[in-house]
């Protein structure tokens, strides 16, 4: 049957021959239904549909279709595999994306790993430049630290040490440490003093023991018969004072009760020259003198010891 014209409501004609090689044109320029338009099938060989003026909207070849502009579609179904060039903000917030393969993602930035997400566990032998300087918190195990790696400057000790000495426990210090001469050979100086019966209540150094001491003991005497002799010790524990050996005389001996140093007096507890231990110094000691009533003479001799 050759071509031939036919009308139809809206108007659809079947042109014998065209410039455009249409094979049924729609006319809508009556204004049914067709959008005033001309709708253009073509089976020229070109696989066309379009509408005047513009004849190439889609273009159909061997199984694809080409659409020249914006496709408008409520669902696609297929693979998506032939979305080449889809732009990652035209993905929305709306959906979710599946489980992707980590070994295509080669040029994610950290800037776009949030806080929001966990990092699977890695392995730590790929990170071969990490800086000591990023590891901020938790514990090295033992076992990542080198033998003979650990120097004197890293510890926290309260002193500079010099040669001969050894690390101490010292709780009083923040690190717990402290560098202090080793225990030797026990040192002693033995000093003879003096102290005036008129003599003013108040401290005095005595010095001439070469180093400091840990302990004294002190001998003391008064120069009358009626005058006490007293054998006292004191350490560096707070400076502690405590009585040996008291005799008010050559009868009468006291053993301890009186937290003194020195203490001389007469019988009748009138006339007094005591002293208590202040403090043990780099060279020797001090004491704290009382004096009662005219005092009393008081020799003694202050044994140092370390």
């Amino acid at each position: 049957m050759a071509n031939s014209a036919f009308t139809h409501d809206p108007q659809i004609t079947v042109p014998g021959s065209s410039t455009d090689n249409a094979v049924v044109i729609f006319d809508g320029t009556a204004g049914t239904g067709f959008g005033n338009s001309t709708i253009l099938v073509d089976s020229g060989g070109n696989g066309r549909i379009g509408i005047t003026g513009d004849t190439d909207v889609i273009i159909v070849t061997a199984n694809t279709v080409t659409v020249a502009g914006t496709l408008a579609a409520t669902t696609l179904t297929g693979s998506g595999a032939g979305i080449t060039a889809l732009s990652a903000a035209n993905i929305t917030a709306s959906g979710t994306l599946p489980a992707l393969n980590g070994a295509a993602l080669t040029a994610l930035t950290a800037a776009n790993i949030t806080a929001s997400g966990t990092l699977p566990a890695l392995n730590g032998a790929a990170l071969t430049a990490l800086n000591g300087t990023q590891i901020t918190s938790g514990t090295l195990p033992a076992a990542r630290i080198a033998d003979d790696s650990i120097v004197e400057a890293k510890l926290d000790v309260s002193n500079g040490p010099t040669n001969g000495q050894f690390l101490q426990a010292q709780s009083g210090e923040g690190g717990g440490l402290t560098w202090a001469a080793a225990g030797g050979a026990l040192q002693s100086t033995v000093q003879a003093e003096t102290r005036a019966a008129a003599a003013a209540s108040g401290d005095v150094s005595y010095t001439g023991a070469g180093f400091t001491p840990t302990t004294i003991i002190v001998f003391a005497g008064g120069d009358g018969d009626d005058e006490s002799i007293s054998i006292m010790a004191g350490d560096d524990s707070a400076a502690e004072n405590g009585l040996v050996v008291y005799a008010m005389s050559a009868t009468t001996i006291i053993d301890g009760g009186r937290a003194l140093i020195v203490d001389i007096n007469n019988q009748a507890m009138t006339n007094t020259q005591d002293a208590v231990l202040k403090t043990l110094d780099s060279d020797g000691c001090t004491f704290t003198w009382s004096k009662q009533g005219s005092g009393s003479l008081a020799a003694f001799t202050i044994l140092y010891l370390r």
